[in-house]
């Protein structure tokens, strides 16, 4: 297998996963929080306190933060790129009813589909 490949199937199974947390409620909306960090803590009940003292702190998934970040920065800098990546991993049906609904045709979505996995390669 090519490791280019290796690479690329390892990003589009964490943009899976990504997409996963986002559906669960993570309180993440594709890239932005829906509520502070402060506001969860508030809401849950949540208590912080200096390290070695114990208390609750409120738990939430590092990886699928850090996917949801680089998503950001890729809607700021590529919003076509990262609305391609909306439609594959949030979207139902085919890729050419994605791209429909995305607003381009079918080879240019897969070839901005292609670009914007490269991109989460080169930062994830």
């Amino acid at each position: 297998m090519d490791q280019s490949n290796g690479a690329e199937d390892r990003v589009k199974g964490l943009l899976e996963y990504w997409a996963d947390w986002c559906r669960r409620g993570s309180g993440t909306h594709l890239g932005y929080p829906s509520q502070s960090v402060e506001g969860k803590m508030m809401a849950e009940g949540a208590v912080i306190r200096s390290p070695g003292r114990g208390g609750a702190t409120v738990q939430d998934d590092e990886l699928a933060e850090l996917i949801n970040g680089q998503y950001v920065l890729l809607n700021t800098d590529m919003p076509l790129w990262a609305q391609v990546i909306r439609a594959e991993y949030f979207g139902d049906g085919s890729q050419q009813l994605k791209a429909k609904k995305a607003g381009v045709g079918y080879g240019m979505y897969r070839v901005l589909l292609g670009k914007a996995v490269a991109w989460f390669v080169g930062r994830l």
